[in-house]
């Protein structure tokens, strides 16, 4: 599993084209076509498409889908008619035997399970030995494409093309039903009306194209017409930053599509190391991709823009990481490998047949480690024999010789990397060990991996080998016998025989409780045992291994797991466990970490539990989430385990190893699957939008697209994120709105996977897809959709925009900006602090100076005095707060009271307060200023956006009605001409066969001419010209009174949501400033109470070191309390009122904006113009009465306001508009054959039609001009 994101860009990996051998085709006679008698036989050619898609005979319409195909095989005969000894087949070839020719051909009939009993076979004869080995090769070749699992769109086209063409082989035509049939059911109309438009429709046929005239290129026009793409003209809108000119993509936006993060390019790439794509080289794609003709002007038009979207330059998962890309040559533990459970099993676990040919089919899908369970049984003769079987069920038993005898043809075919055969052995006699022994080494010869290889002994604390060093080797799993552990004797183990026992092998038991002690058993127990193993007639299993066998297990020996701290102090790379299921996610619950660990150096399998019969699985990921390499599944059943499974090791060419990500083989991360936060793992952040679906279905129905991400326990999601459904039965191109679904955190993307599904209204699947999170490529991208076997699913994709990227923290994002724009963040970093210098300088410019004093003056003694503040000039001072607490120190008072006896003062003395500063003084001092409310506070409030979403969704469904009345208003339309085409066809044919009626009864009259009937069918053409004028004028008039009516609607709309949104942001901003005036209330009591506080303090500290009259001195502190709470106060009340000025204020200037707003909007609209424009139009060009168009509004009449304009609707653009183009292409086609005539105003009238849905005049305008010379 590689972790360089996007390592091949730019690449396309090419599929596998079929062998000469195959396109010329190979002479062979099948095998029911041989008569009963000796009579002569018929030999055919097999041959090949040139793309490699299809088998087929020659000059018969009968396929086979090489996807389809899962095994091909030599020598083996079908059951029933044996034509061996008849002498015409055996003058085929005389001196070989016919059994060695015969090759089969197997197909799977069903898309649910994978298995031989549900497999179509198709036999075939051939003149030779290497005929037939050199055709089996060949289809392997083919079969064993690991593209198979990445096809682009086109691929997919391309190959429903082949279908049509050779299903037609040796026919002049190609029926519509039949070409129909690849698109749908019920599509005979559709199909029939795009052969017209497209001018393909034979002319010496009604329902039918020729053979010659059905290029790739007019097969691609005719799907592309059937499932028109206008959500492209929003790619391009998005891409050419709000403007189409012309319907196509300029040079330059086309590279910015490309080379942007917004879209195609991945920023999760390093773009010193995979640098972008140059223009040069964007300019090729463009070359490339051009449809119908070169680029003109340097521009893409919208086909071609679906062309490339759809081709393999812009594949979701890039194909060449479906062929070899992870390295190979790491410790075998570091690979997740592709495993079955009860490989031989066709079905379910107690009942179904067993047969040799699942080990094929498994090793052909690209699986490495099979299992097979051996019993005891007899052969024909009664000698002692092994057999495959599921014990002590009704399953069926097979020979154990003939499955190995159909791995070792097979194993190496997919993938040259080695197999795992595990062994469940249930045979305890020597001479059945000895047997399997020997069946081993003689058919798998070299391939058998009999000793250690060199580098790699089986010592303590050695990594085991990688897999490039054991290509093309077999390894066995089975217990292995070893020395005695000294002055100990090993009792021998016995088991009674159960229904899917394993004790006698490994410990994969399908009952977790019955399992025994399965340690490798000593010499010394052996030769106890010896005598009764050799009688073969033990009543019990007894656990002792054969030498012969023992000696051919080396890099895989199962043993008793007892923990995983034990196993990996013991250090022997080369022993391994097994866990049921059950025990496994007890494991996973408990131990995550340690079983990480465990998995770094040593192997551990996984399998079923027992309970399973029906041939189930569970859910893989949770083992691969803890690095376990072995997780077994039963291959029969493709549910949605079995999926995820073939989906993932699709990856690296299909090869069935799978390269862990790093967490899983480095030791000290110690990764734990259940933590949300890894050192050395980057998260990803994912964002989907589901934009269209093409041929998702065959009939018509609702479809919902289901998307789920399965990974480590962070990642996954609770519940699976859906689509609404697209309930209006369009399967062919459906569409959703705004559909993102959005996960913000992917914590391990190495291990994430996104399941992709259409789902109809039955909850059938209509076709999956599995993504690996961190290969995945961001962008518009088409995703062609798989069946369950992992095959394409037909036609069926979806059309996605997908943005992936690193994932970062809000409180990281200022670094990460740092770090890709440094000079960029020092250049703001500079211009702030420089606003913070002047926001300081000005702030000191505004603090009053240090210079005024406040004395206390005493007078005598019946002098009453006025305790004020004296500034420098005489003047009294401001009652300013700020101004008051700016002195620094506290006031200097006199009061109206005589001096005590004994206190001597001089002239001018007064008594002074200790200066002190406060806490409290200084969080006055810094009081904030009046507390405004910005309008980005308002509309970030709650209630606005809980009301931009009601905004939202309302103007969203009188689009989505809008969009309806359209298309359905464009189908009636579509339905009455093709009602009217039909008519004119029946009355020309009747006309015709009444004019040569009557000229065969004037044969011999000279003067007859058939001018009557010629006029006749002229009158017909006429009639039939001006209906359709009629046709097209209507549909252009309603849909422009739509089109107005839309306007309309929009602007009520608009001119509500305005009323609305003033009445709501006034309610936001009331309630926020009563949030304001209580806080500043609550301010201004703290500092009237902690001022009392501090001032009676000060005067009991001041009288305290003063000495004196304590009485006096508190008379003069009550006096300073009172003359400082009177002007605190006063200040309260101006700061009080200020606040609620700046509140007024701020409502006021609120409500002005959005009357301003309000006025205009209603000054800019006029509905009323374009519409008395249109009523001109129609009336002087198509005869149509002006006043059936022209409706005044009476509700904005009255109310005085002017109506919304439509954009894209002007008087210049009305006088030849949808009404004048119809009506005059008609009129110019009046005089051409009907069918021509159709095709024009087809062609012109959807092109109209489009116009007018997307909300723009553009592609009207040659059509106009058109209009213009032809009326003149």
């Amino acid at each position: 599993m590689a972790s360089a994101y996007g390592a091949t860009a730019g690449r396309v990996a090419e599929r596998r084209r079929p062998s000469k051998l195959l396109v010329g085709g190979v002479r062979v006679v099948k095998w029911d076509s041989v008569p009963e008698d000796s009579g002569p036989i018929q030999a055919t050619y097999l041959q090949s498409d040139e793309d490699g898609f299809y088998l087929y005979f020659d000059g018969a319409s009968d396929l086979m889908e090489v996807h389809r195909i899962v095994d091909v095989r030599v020598g083996v005969l079908p059951a029933g008619r044996d034509v061996r000894s008849q002498a015409n087949v055996k003058s085929m070839a005389p001196t070989v035997p016919v059994e060695e020719r015969v090759v089969c051909i197997s197909m799977t009939n069903s898309r649910q399970r994978l298995t031989s009993v549900e497999m179509m076979d198709v036999y075939l004869i051939l003149y030779s030995v290497e005929d037939a080995r050199s055709l089996q090769k060949a289809v392997f070749h083919l079969i064993c494409d690991p593209l198979h699992s990445s096809p682009s769109v086109l691929t997919l086209i391309r190959k429903a093309y082949r279908w049509v063409t050779l299903s037609s082989a040796g026919k002049e035509e190609i029926s519509v039903r039949e070409l129909a049939s690849v698109f749908g059911e019920g599509l005979d109309d559709k199909v029939l009306f795009t052969l017209e438009s497209l001018k393909l429709k034979s002319k010496n046929s009604d329902t039918g194209v020729r053979r010659r005239d059905l290029s790739f290129e007019n097969f691609y026009a005719v799907y592309s017409h059937l499932c028109p793409r206008i959500e492209m003209v929003d790619v391009m809108r998005a891409v050419g930053g709000g403007k189409v000119n012309d319907m196509a993509l300029s040079a330059k936006d086309f590279y910015d599509l490309l080379t942007d993060e917004k879209f195609h390019y991945d920023p999760r790439r390093n773009f010193i190391l995979f640098p972008k794509q140059t223009r040069a080289e964007t300019d090729a794609l463009m070359v490339k991709h051009a449809v119908g003709k070169k680029v003109k002007h340097n521009k893409l038009s919208v086909d071609s823009l679906t062309h490339f979207l759809q081709s393999d330059d812009n594949l979701v998962v890039e194909n060449t990481w479906y062929q070899l890309a992870d390295d190979m040559n790491q410790p075998l533990s570091h690979y997740f490998i592709n495993s079955s459970h009860n490989t031989y099993l066709t079905g379910h676990q107690l009942t179904s047949k067993s047969s040799a040919q699942m080990y094929r089919i498994a090793l052909l899908g690209g699986c490495r480690c099979l299992e097979l369970d051996c019993w005891p049984g007899e052969n024909e003769s009664g000698d002692p024999e092994p057999y495959i079987t599921h014990g002590m069920t009704m399953c069926t038993k097979i020979l154990f010789k003939d499955c190995i005898e159909a791995i070792a043809e097979t194993a190496f075919i997919a993938s040259d990397y080695p197999v795992i055969l595990s062994f469940e052995n249930h045979c305890t006699t020597n001479i059945l060990q000895e047997k399997m022994a020997k069946y081993c080494r003689e058919m798998f010869g070299d391939l058998l991996l009999a000793d250690p290889i060199t580098g790699y002994p089986l010592e303590k604390n050695l990594p085991l080998p990688p897999p490039s060093l054991l290509k093309r080797k077999i390894l066995i799993k089975n217990k292995k016998r070893t020395a005695p552990k000294p002055k100990k004797q090993l009792p021998v183990d016995v088991q009674e025989g159960r229904p899917g026992d394993s004790g006698a092998d490994n410990g994969d038991d399908d009952d977790p409780e019955t399992k025994k002690d399965d340690d490798t058993v000593g010499d010394e127990t052996a030769e106890a045992a010896a005598q009764e193993m050799n009688t073969g007639a033990a009543v019990k299993d007894v656990a002792v291994v054969n030498m012969e066998l023992s000696a051919i297990v080396n890099y895989i020996q199962p043993v008793s797991f007892k923990s995983f701290y034990e196993g990996i102090e013991r250090g022997h790379n080369f022993e391994m466990s097994s866990f049921s299921e059950d025990r496994g996610l007890s494991l996973v619950r408990d131990n995550p970490v340690e079983m990480v660990q465990y998995n770094v150096n040593q192997m551990c399998r996984v399998y079923p539990r027992g309970k399973r019969v029906e041939s189930s699985n569970y859910q893989p990921q949770a083992f691969w989430n803890c690095g376990a390499q072995l997780v077994a599944l039963n291959y029969q059943t493709t549910d949605s385990p079995m999926q995820l499974n073939i989906g993932r090791f699709a990856l690296n060419g299909n090869c069935g190893y799978l390269l862990k990500p790093k967490c899983f083989t480095t030791p000290s991360m110690k990764f734990d699957p259940f933590g949300s936060v890894h050192n050395g793992i980057i998260p990803h952040e994912l964002s989907m939008e589901i934009i269209s679906g093409q041929y998702l279905c065959r009939r018509k129905c609702s479809v919902t697209v289901e998307v789920d991400i399965i990974g480590v326990p962070p990642d996954v999601c609770l519940r699976k994120l859906k689509t609404k459904p697209c309930r209006d039965g369009n399967v062919i191109n459906p569409r959703w709105e705004a559909e993102i679904i959005k996960k913000r955190r992917i914590i391990v993307p190495e291990m994430a996977t996104i399941r992709i599904a259409a789902v109809d209204d039955r909850g059938v699947i209509l076709g999956v897809r599995f993504l690996p999170v961190h290969l995945i490529q961001p962008g518009y991208r088409h995703i062609p959709l798989l069946n369950r076997l992992g095959k394409p699913a037909g036609l069926a994709s979806l059309f996605v925009h997908i943005q992936v990227k690193d994932f970062v923290s809000e409180e990281h994002m200022i670094w990460v900006d740092a770090l890709v724009n440094p000079l960029n963040f020092l250049a703001q970093q500079r211009e702030e602090a420089l606003n913070d210098l002047n926001a300081a300088d000005e702030h000191h410019d505004e603090q009053p100076e240090d210079e005024n004093a406040v004395n206390v003056q005493t007078t005598p003694s019946s002098t009453p005095v006025v305790v004020t503040p004296q500034s420098s000039t005489g003047d009294p001072p401001s009652p300013s707060l700020k101004r008051f607490r700016a002195l620094g120190h506290a006031a200097m008072m006199t009061v109206g009271k005589a001096k005590p006896a004994g206190v001597e003062d001089s002239p001018g003395s007064g008594l002074t307060l200790p200066r002190t500063r406060s806490s409290h003084e200084t969080e006055r001092e810094a009081r904030p200023p009046l507390p405004s409310v910005p309008i980005e506070e308002v509309r970030s409030h709650r209630d606005y956006v809980k009301f931009q979403r009601k905004q939202t969704k309302e103007s969203q469904d009188v689009d989505k009605r809008h969009r309806q009345d359209t298309l359905s208003k464009q189908k009636a339309k579509d339905d009455a001409l093709m009602q009217l085409n039909k008519k004119l066809e029946r009355k020309k044919a009747a006309t015709q066969a009444s004019k040569e009626k009557a000229v065969k009864k004037a044969k011999n009259d000279p003067q007859f001419t058939g001018a009557y009937y010629d006029n006749e069918l002229e009158k017909h053409k006429k009639a039939h010209a001006a209906e359709v004028l009629h046709i097209n004028t209507t549909f252009t008039r309603t849909q422009t009174e739509l089109q107005l009516k839309h306007k309309g609607d929009q602007s009520k709309l608009r001119k509500r949501f305005a009323l609305e949104e003033e009445r709501v942001m006034i309610k936001i901003m009331k309630q926020i400033q009563a949030t304001r005036r209580a806080e500043r209330k609550a301010l201004h009591e703290k500092e009237l109470k902690e001022a009392r506080e501090m001032m009676v303090q000060n005067a009991d500290q001041s009288a305290t070191s003063e000495g004196g009259d304590r009485g006096w001195q508190r008379r003069v502190t009550v006096a300073a309390v009172v003359s400082k709470i009177q002007t605190l106060g006063r200040e309260h009340e101006d700061d009080f009122k200020n606040l609620e000025q700046l509140q007024a204020r701020e409502l006021e200037e609120l409500s002005n904006e959005h009357k301003r707003a309000y006025d205009a909007l209603c000054d800019n609209e006029d509905l009323g113009q374009p519409r008395r424009s249109l009523a001109a139009s129609i009336s002087n060009e198509a005869g149509v009465d002006a006043s059936s168009v022209v409706q005044e509004d009476s509700a904005d009449a009255a109310d005085g306001r002017r109506s919304s304009t439509p954009s894209g609707f002007s008087c210049d653009n009305c006088v030849g508009s949808p009404a004048s183009a119809s009506a005059c292409t008609i009129s110019s086609s009046a005089n051409k054959d009907s069918s021509e005539c159709l095709s024009s105003l087809s062609e012109e009238s959807n092109l109209i039609s489009q116009a007018v849905f997307m909300q723009t005049d553009a592609p009207v305008k040659k059509p106009l001009q058109r209009v213009k010379r032809t009326l003149v």
